[in-house]
């Protein structure tokens, strides 16, 4: 990796040092990243919203938006200058990275209370299934009340809607 960083450096001295590229970058883990912006910046391409991470001096690492370009010589096509605007999106990119840890934490809450329900819901089904059998029976017996068998004729009812 480092002789390919070196390959790719020494094609781009001019470019390196006229953008005071920090050399210690290339042992950053995004290193395919820098040499890609200067590959890209090389070709005469301008970078607009590269999504990159760079090293603070304070060793933090930030998650940025780089707008670049870089501008030759007409005459003879030498390199002349770039600007680069860096904007950070740290915070926005945690946000985000939040929001979705939220939105798969609820998404697992959801799908635990669907089981749950799941469970309940044979739990309570497996009891009933005799009582469902009988009071139909019970219903239709004359020997019992008139009354008593409205009772059971209610109780067929909702226990039908509960199971369902």
């Amino acid at each position: 990796l480092y002789s390919l960083a070196t390959k790719c450096c020494c094609d781009m001295n001019i470019v390196l040092k006229s953008i005071r590229f920090d050399i210690d970058a290339l042992a950053h883990p995004n290193v395919c990243c820098y040499l890609d912006i200067l590959a890209r910046l090389t070709r005469g391409e301008r970078l607009t919203d590269y999504p990159a991470r760079l090293r603070c001096k304070d060793g933090t690492i930030k998650d940025v938006l780089i707008d670049s370009s870089v501008r030759f010589s007409e005459a003879d096509g030498r390199f002349l200058h770039t600007r680069c605007f860096t904007r950070d999106v740290t915070a926005q990119k945690r946000m985000e990275q939040e929001l979705c840890r939220a939105k798969e934490e609820a998404e697992a809450a959801n799908k635990a209370k669907d089981h749950f329900l799941a469970v309940l819901s044979h739990e309570l089904r497996t009891p009933l299934t005799p009582v469902m059998m009988t009071i139909p029976t019970l219903c239709h017996d004359m020997r019992l009340p008139a009354d008593a068998r409205e009772h059971l004729h209610m109780a067929s009812k909702n226990l039908e809607m509960e199971v369902q």
